[in-house]
């Protein structure tokens, strides 16, 4: 299922790259769509990158949060998201 709003991230514009987005559910979450989608940005003008989410039940409204970063993200990492317990830590 594609979130309401898809092409807003699938569409994003030169010289912005984005990355794979990945899915990390909300915690208690019942429906398959209740958490966030969380992708990388990285701006290949300007050598900068962020981390952009979005609520996956509708992302047209835009991230609902940005952690801008001090450098490129490589382009096209791959990620997933896995609860901490689940990471042995």
């Amino acid at each position: 299922m594609r979130p309401r709003g898809f092409g807003v991230i699938a569409a994003t514009p030169a010289p912005r790259q984005r990355a794979s987005r990945g899915f990390a559910s909300r915690p208690g979450a019942i429906e398959e769509d209740d958490g966030y989608l969380v992708t990388f940005v990285t701006n290949l003008s300007a050598g900068t990158g962020e981390c952009a989410i979005f609520d996956a039940r509708d992302i047209t409204p835009g991230p609902i949060a940005r952690v801008i970063l001090p450098q490129q993200v490589p382009t096209r990492p791959h990620a997933f998201w896995a609860p901490e317990q689940l990471l042995g830590g």
